[in-house]
């Protein structure tokens, strides 16, 4: 696990890194399909992907916190935000403010593009 890539990068931190990115991007496409659901009043599949959202969003903050510690501890507001990201994870099924225009954005081409 100390081997080093090419990169000069650990494999367990770009593994980590790969970890946090592929699960923000799940949840990211998760909250397409979400609205999507949600467009369609389908609450049952609106739900499910809602939770789905949540899990990918919670494993890549469990990842940045590790992340974070085997590097030294730089970056700690990680608790912060795993405290923020579990408050608003329980909170109705509207997306976070910050992103909403862009899944808004990216809403209106989603169906075509799948």
């Amino acid at each position: 696990m100390d081997e080093v890539r090419t990169t000069g990068t650990r494999d367990d931190t770009y593994n980590l890194v790969s970890v946090i990115y592929h699960a923000l991007q799940g949840a990211e496409t998760y909250a397409l399909y979400r609205q999507d659901a949600e467009e369609a009043k389908d609450e049952e599949l609106t739900q499910f992907l809602q939770e789905v959202q949540q899990e990918e969003s919670r494993r890549a903050e469990r990842a940045k916190q590790l992340l974070s510690r085997r590097l030294g501890g730089a970056g700690q507001s990680g608790a912060v935000n795993a405290n923020r990201a579990e408050r608003s994870s329980t909170v109705g099924t509207t997306t976070p403010k910050a992103t909403q225009p862009e899944l808004k954005e990216r809403g209106s081409t989603s169906k075509r593009s799948r």
